[in-house]
């Protein structure tokens, strides 16, 4: 599979810069962009697993992800989400 292309129709991607390991290469939190959008959801996989976190976090835009200390968590900047469908262009 390739990393950067998710979806069959070739409509959802990782951009090659928001992919970010912990230090110790063990989790990795990466966003999936949709259809061209710049809004992208946030996944983090453990690559000893290869198992996802049940946790996503929508509404990110030109997010930098940094990991804490120890893989103890992870800073993250995001937009509200959007009251309607204009407002998220």
């Amino acid at each position: 599979m390739d990393v950067n292309k998710m979806s069959d129709d070739g409509t959802a991607k990782v951009p090659p810069d928001d992919k970010v390991w912990t230090d110790d290469g063990k989790l990795l939190f990466y966003q999936i962009q949709e259809k061209g959008s710049d809004w992208g959801t946030g996944h983090i996989l453990d690559t000893t697993t290869m198992k996802h976190y049940p946790e996503k976090i929508e509404w990110l835009k030109f997010s930098q992800i940094e990991w804490a200390n120890e893989n103890s968590g992870f800073f993250y900047n995001r937009f509200d989400k959007p009251k309607s469908r204009t407002e998220s262009k």
